[in-house]
């Protein structure tokens, strides 16, 4: 099944926003608290060489979330070189310590091969230790990995669940995905209402399948009415598919 490209947890105040720092600062070893403050307070003012500087200060004393924040600024070349393997290091140390957008990043970077050898039998753990603890983009990728038979037996079933986990805390291209199972299952019905979940919040290949469906008349009733302006949503997009439907309906509708 084709995949959508996912992106990496790459705030450097995702820690601050999911848990808030203070509580992670009693947590923290003696003298790490102190420069992962100055680390986040140089962020703040986009001198990266100087968060990088203290970041790394605390994150050599096992500090999880100035481990995860280096990792990200070694991800996206800032305050130091860019360098995928030293990103998946220290992401590694935090997703060790329970750190869940680290954890997903490190299952990201096995399956993509950044930094590491590519190995989705190591991104499916990853993500399956971020997803059991709710995590909706590792529910995503793991869910993937079942639908290709990507480091897991093949199992739609098990797709399906971590889909509608995802979906059921509103991730869109998981409600995509279980409109696109539900078609190739033949359950119209259920296509219908999923693609419509992900094409009302302006998921563009959802827009594009529900207005097959329209056209199709499977899972609704026909309305060539609706498939058009479904796939003029999507094309405006720059949908190619739906483009190249909308024409072909124009056509027979003998309109412009």
């Amino acid at each position: 099944m084709p995949k959508i490209r996912s992106r990496f947890y790459d705030s450097l105040r995702v820690a601050e926003q999911m848990f808030g720092l203070g509580k992670l600062f009693q947590k923290a070893l003696p003298g790490a608290d102190e420069a992962l403050r100055l680390g986040m307070a140089a962020i703040a003012r986009n001198n990266y060489s100087e968060a990088a500087k203290w970041l790394r200060l605390a994150a050599d004393q096992g500090q999880k979330i100035a481990q995860y924040s280096l990792g990200v600024l070694y991800k996206q070349g800032q305050g130091v070189q860019r360098n995928d393997y030293e990103a998946i290091k220290w992401w590694t140390k935090a997703a060790e310590q329970g750190f869940i957008p680290a954890q997903f990043n490190v299952g990201l970077m096995y399956e993509q091969g950044d930094g590491v050898q590519q190995n989705y039998t190591e991104a499916a753990k990853w993500y399956r230790i971020a997803a059991e603890q709710g995590d909706e983009k590792s529910q995503l990728s793991l869910a993937g990995l079942y639908a290709n038979g990507e480091g897991v037996q093949q199992n739609y079933n098990e797709a399906l669940k971590w889909y509608k986990k995802a979906a059921d805390q509103g991730n869109i291209d998981a409600q995509y995905y279980i409109g696109m199972m539900s078609e190739r299952m033949q359950n119209y019905s259920d296509a219908v209402i999923w693609y419509r979940k992900a094409a009302e919040q302006g998921h563009t290949f959802a827009q594009s399948n529900l207005a097959v469906l329209y056209f199709n008349g499977q899972g609704v009733k026909q309305d060539f009415s609706e498939a058009e302006k479904l796939w003029r949503m999507a094309a405006a997009k720059g949908d190619k598919d739906a483009l190249h439907n909308l024409n072909v309906l124009i056509t027979k509708r003998g309109g412009v």
